[in-house]
Formats: C-alpha cells, sequence, structure tokens
C-alpha cells in the first residue's frame, strides 16, 4: 500500500522591510469561466481540478497577477472554489466506493501541489501571501480527511491493516500532516516581515477553530510537540490578535 505525497517546503527565515502584495489584475468570474473553468455551480473531482489547474498555469504563463485573488473584488469567488474543503468530502462518503475514494486520496495532492507552486513561487517575500496561506489551509484539510480515510481501510482490512507496509504508510501521513501544521505555525510566528501587513493575522483568526482540528488529528507525542511550541512563542508574538489566537491554542 502506498500513497503519493508533494509536501512545498517553505523558504529559510529572512527579515526585511515591509512586504507589498502583488497588484490585483485578476478578471471578472465570468471571463475565467470563459476560458474552459470548470463550472463554479458544481462539485469539481479530479478531473474539473486538473482543468482548473490547466486554466491557472496557462493564466500565470501570461501574467500571475491575473491569477485569483484572495478577497479580491473580481475573482475571490473562483479562488473560494479553488480552496473549498467541500471538494475533500468525497474522502470520507461511505456512499461513494472505496476504490474510488483512494484513487482520489492518491491523485489529489499533485493538483493541491500545483495549486501551491504558483502561489508561493520560491521567493523570499510572500506578495501572494494570503493566498499561499489559504492554499496550506486547503491542503492541511486535505491530509486531515486522508487520515480519516486510512482509518477507515485500516478498520475494513483487519489484520491486512496491522502490516509493517501499511503501517508505514500511515505514518508517512501522520508526518506530512504534522509537517504542514508545524509550516503554518512557523510562519505565524516568525514570518511577519515577510507577508504583506496584517495577512498573518488575518489568517489565524480565519484558521482559529480549523487549526485546533488539525492538531487533534496528529498523535499525541506530536501534539505535545505544537502545543510546546505555540506555549514558547506566545511571549514573543507582538501582534495583539496573533497572540490572542495562540493563547486559546496553548490551552488544548
Amino acid at each position: 500500500m502506498s500513497w503519493k505525497w508533494v509536501l512545498i517546503i517553505s523558504c529559510p527565515l529572512f527579515l526585511q522591510a515591509q512586504v507589498y502584495p502583488f497588484p490585483d489584475n485578476s478578471i471578472p468570474t465570468a471571463y475565467y469561466q470563459e476560458m474552459s473553468f470548470p463550472p463554479l455551480d458544481k462539485p469539481w473531482g479530479l478531473k474539473e481540478y486538473e482543468k482548473a489547474m490547466n486554466t491557472l498555469e496557462s493564466i500565470y504563463s501570461t501574467d500571475k497577477y491575473s491569477l485569483p485573488r484572495y478577497n479580491s473584488p473580481y475573482s475571490k469567488t473562483i479562488f473560494a472554489k479553488l480552496t473549498n474543503p467541500n471538494h475533500l468530502r468525497v474522502l470520507n462518503d461511505k456512499s461513494i466506493p472505496l476504490e474510488q475514494r483512494l484513487e482520489v486520496l492518491n491523485q489529489l495532492p499533485s493538483q493541491i501541489s500545483r495549486l501551491l507552486v504558483l502561489y508561493m513561487e520560491g521567493t523570499e517575500e510572500y506578495r501572494f501571501g494570503a493566498e499561499m496561506l489559504q492554499c496550506f489551509a486547503f491542503y492541511t484539510h486535505f491530509t486531515s480527511n486522508a487520515l480519516d480515510l486510512v482509518e477507515e481501510l485500516q478498520a475494513q482490512l483487519g489484520e491486512r491493516g496491522q502490516t509493517l507496509r501499511f503501517i508505514k504508510g500511515k505514518q508517512s501521513m501522520e508526518r506530512k500532516h504534522f509537517d504542514i501544521c508545524v509550516q503554518i505555525l512557523n510562519h505565524l510566528i516568525h514570518d511577519e516581515a515577510k507577508f504583506p501587513k496584517g495577512v498573518l493575522s488575518d489568517f489565524a483568526r480565519t484558521m482559529e477553530f480549523d487549526f485546533l482540528i488539525f492538531y487533534k488529528k496528529n498523535p499525541n507525542s506530536k501534539q505535545v510537540t505544537l502545543r510546546d511550541k505555540i506555549q514558547k512563542a506566545i511571549p514573543t508574538l507582538k501582534n495583539k490578535g496573533l497572540k490572542k489566537v495562540f493563547e486559546k491554542w496553548g490551552k488544548h
């Protein structure tokens, strides 16, 4: 049993002057749909998500400023669809055959990684910062749902779910989930100077509830590590809004 995983690792810490977001040249929603973007009013499967990513990569190659943006008056509906956790419900929908759900488990991470690559860019300043963080949140929703699916599969397999191969596959998933949780925390704790003003504190507030779900999907030992990291960071945080969220997280 093997699962394909791709995880984008953040750049080294580097303090710098105020970062400003890229210009928002994104086009109105109707124009994206004229470019063969999948329908927004229907659920997306793997084919639709791949089609959406092909469209975005075409836009990026022409003008990266025209990518859909988080909270843009022009394209926020498109960006919200791209990072909507409802796409992931298929993983835990028991009315869908297990084989089909495992196919999503194997193939969707590569599409999410394509999305991350567009908005991360591999630079030292996150001028697509708000969008990048939402992509991280979406990926963490994926790993959280994926772990639920693997536990369901393990229960169905009985003794076969206790084989060394299966256990190693599950542990690999757990590590990926833990790693992305740590990456989110590292950005919130260390990288305020790398993001446009207010982006990290706004993200922490929107993630206040969801991060606790992600946190609790980790094994107990990893939960302790995350809690220690959160609690140690609280005295160092200068942003009051961010500090308030961390204080809530540190109690769990």
